[in-house]
């Protein structure tokens, strides 16, 4: 037998049997909620279609809250090891995009339209003026203020 042949099984066996003893223990994984069906029938048009979950859509209801706290406290628990990588990818995410940008107007009647994002909102400005007089904006709709980073765990 040759001597190269010799100690690549002596490297495979040893590697083999050494294994990572684990000091922490892991609870067993969260099994997903899974929504309850009640059947609800809504007939249009002579046509009968069957919503099993259309209990959802009652928002206020405690049945609701309970299920969707269950779901949110499911996602915590499988999302908990990215908390550091969702933080890093939303600095980069904000890093790389201009926050305040205004768009170049475009003439429709008796007005100049054009959208404007600002630093700390999420959602774009739109406005509109008369023609070349930047004094005369009307904000036809307004944006709202950007939320935190979204985490799925607090901490």
């Amino acid at each position: 037998m040759s001597p190269l042949l010799v100690l690549f099984s002596l490297v495979l066996t040893s590697c083999a049997g050494t294994s990572r003893p684990t000091t922490e223990t892991q609870p067993p994984p969260m099994s997903p909620p899974v929504a309850p069906i009640h059947p609800h029938s809504v007939t249009l048009h002579d046509d009968i279609r069957v919503d099993n979950y259309f209990w959802l859509r009652e928002k206020g209801s405690a049945q609701v809250t309970a299920y969707l706290e269950a779901e949110n406290a499911y996602a915590e628990e499988r999302m908990a090891p990215t908390v550091e990588l969702q933080k890093t990818l939303y600095e980069e995410i904000l890093g790389r995009i201009q926050e305040t940008d205004q768009s170049a107007p475009y003439r429709k009647g008796a007005f100049e339209y054009y959208q404007r994002t600002e630093e700390g909102k999420q959602y774009r400005t739109y406005c509109r003026r008369e023609p070349g007089q930047a004094d005369t904006e009307n904000v036809l709709l307004e944006s709202r203020v950007r939320p935190t980073p979204r985490t799925f765990c607090s901490t």
